[in-house]
């Protein structure tokens, strides 16, 4: 069996000025990649008691991703079963369908996708265990969104299973004496954050919940005073803390490593993070309907490692619902496994994605997903005369197709080209089309800017600046990036997309900042669409 050593994860750092990185504390270290174990233990390969093993001696050799795969399809045909049985909504979706014909992946293709609507409308009606045995309850409320709010329904194995997800997940993050800070929220009972700190509890790690209302340079102090090791939360809220921890003085290399979870991952983000932290950058994916876990990425760096002792992901076509390729952009497709509450089959999670190609250098036959730039319900099409089709080679940790159509504009775009500046603490962006708009060719204008009653899209900015940041300097910086972006460049400057961009001081982050998404803006009212809970 291969030995497989920590690796460097996305690069460790060398701590400020180029020189040795000093850590706080041990970088986890193992001989198989922690969610290996959760795979062996419900194959059956080795034995292991207890919720969180400190280990497998006499290790066999791990499967290979075609018995991972058999043991899919079983459990597969299990839960159609289960579902087709006990609930009124898989058994009319599922009538006539004999659980035993999927065998291979290639297979899924005959079963009928579902969606949020789905949910909506019929999510009591998918539930296949009595209300007795549900556990919790999470409601999903989208504004600008009409029809009912999403329910999702877990029982206390479902629960279970995402604290083990978590406990052993978390090995892969932190070591045992580690102190975790997690800027999540935990409000409520069953919350992502008090999963996450009971795991962390689990794994002989002491939590730390930190909460973005009380300021950047706030939770950075503490996390200097706590002799934080970890740090988990979304982009945003990460980069956030960086900057307060960089206003501070603190030095690079005390923290080593942060998680970031939640939401579409700039690269933007993750160079900062290393530049200011000095530490490794770990990504996270998952959504409250995969059991808030679904992949982890390893010390090597290469993409994010399946849930596939409980997910069953797929990368299809968003129009055909047909699986594309290894290596091809997609929409993520899944379908839960095991899950006795409420079954997921071939949900839509409407998240662009895909399967990279080829076995992990880390050695786990877990498959594994790139960094997810977004979601393709989010798409702007950009008017004609755009730069030619978007590609995330600078997203994808290998090099990538164009994930979407010619001249489509995301927010990971903007976020490439804003989230550089140090001087920026966060920004909001609108789009506004005219119904029956022209594109006006303005060719020579070096700074664009926006005109009364203009006929052609604009892109509105609110930039929000930092403390003794110019707001004239910044603003000036963020249209030069915007300008200079492979996206946006032509057409701000001849015109074909106006600028409105705004400068004001920095404002108090909360949860809900830790996703966001270009505003669809209104002729005569501004209308947001909140993004739902995820992790």
């Amino acid at each position: 069996m291969t030995n497989k050593g920590l690796g460097t994860g996305t690069g460790a750092g060398d701590g400020a000025g180029g020189g040795q990185s000093f850590y706080r504390g041990r970088i986890p270290h193992w001989e198989v990649f922690p969610m290996d174990r959760i795979l062996m233990r419900r194959m059956g390969v080795a034995s292991a008691s207890g919720e969180t093993p400190a280990g497998i001696p006499d290790l066999p050799d791990l499967p290979d991703g075609q018995a991972v795969e058999a043991w899919q399809m079983e459990r597969l045909r299990e839960t159609l079963q289960h579902a087709a049985t006990h609930s009124p909504y898989y058994a009319a979706r599922l009538k006539g369908m004999d659980a035993g014909v999927f065998r291979t992946p290639a297979d899924l293709a005959m079963l009928p996708r579902s969606t949020a609507d789905d949910i909506r409308n019929f999510g009591a009606d998918m539930v296949c265990v009595s209300q007795d045995e549900i556990a919790r309850v999470v409601t999903l409320d989208t504004s600008g969104t009409s029809g009912r709010p999403k329910r999702i329904f877990f029982g206390q194995d479902d629960l279970w299973r995402t604290t083990e997800f978590f406990t052993t997940g978390m090995q892969a993050v932190a070591c045992a004496g580690d102190t975790v800070m997690a800027l999540l929220p935990d409000e409520r009972p069953s919350s992502v954050g008090r999963l996450l700190a009971q795991s962390v509890i689990n794994m002989g790690a002491r939590p730390l919940s930190g909460s973005m209302t009380r300021g950047a340079e706030a939770l950075a102090v503490q996390a200097m005073e706590e002799w934080v090791n970890v740090v988990v939360g979304s982009p945003m809220h990460l980069r956030a803390f960086a900057l307060g921890w960089k206003s501070l003085g603190y030095p690079a290399g005390l923290i080593h490593t942060v998680l970031l979870c939640w939401d579409a991952i700039p690269e933007a983000v993750v160079d900062l993070l290393h530049d200011i932290l000095g530490c490794r950058v770990l990504t996270h994916w998952g959504m409250t309907e995969t059991g808030l876990g679904g992949a982890l990425a390893c010390a090597e760096g290469r993409g994010m490692h399946l849930r596939e002792t409980d997910l069953l992901v797929e990368v299809a076509d968003p129009e055909t619902g047909s699986l594309v390729p290894d290596g091809t952009w997609g929409e993520i497709v899944v379908t839960t496994l095991c899950r006795t509450a409420m079954p997921l089959v071939r949900y839509r999670t409407g998240d662009y994605g895909r399967i990279l190609c080829g076995p992990c250098p880390c050695g786990s036959p877990l498959r594994r997903m790139d960094r997810t730039p977004g979601r393709l319900q989010d798409d702007i099409v950009l008017p004609a005369g755009g730069t030619g089709s978007v590609t995330v080679t600078d997203i994808g940790t290998d090099t990538g197709n164009g994930i979407g159509t010619e001249g489509t504009l995301r927010l990971i775009d903007l976020d490439e080209a804003l989230l550089p500046l140090y001087g920026l603490a966060e920004y909001e962006a609108g789009w506004h089309e005219p119904p029956g708009y022209t594109t006006k060719n303005t060719a020579g204008h070096s700074t664009p800017e926006l005109v009364e009653e203009c006929v052609v899209p604009v892109l509105s900015i609110e930039l929000f600046h930092a403390a003794g940041v110019a707001p004239d300097v910044l603003r000036a910086e963020a249209a030069q990036r915007l300008l200079a972006s492979p996206v946006l460049g032509s057409l701000l400057a001849q015109g074909g997309v106006l600028l409105d961009m705004s400068c004001t001081p920095a404002k108090d982050m909360s949860m809900n900042h830790a996703k966001r998404r270009i505003r669809r803006l209104a002729a005569s009212s501004l209308s947001e669409t909140v993004p739902e809970s995820r992790s």
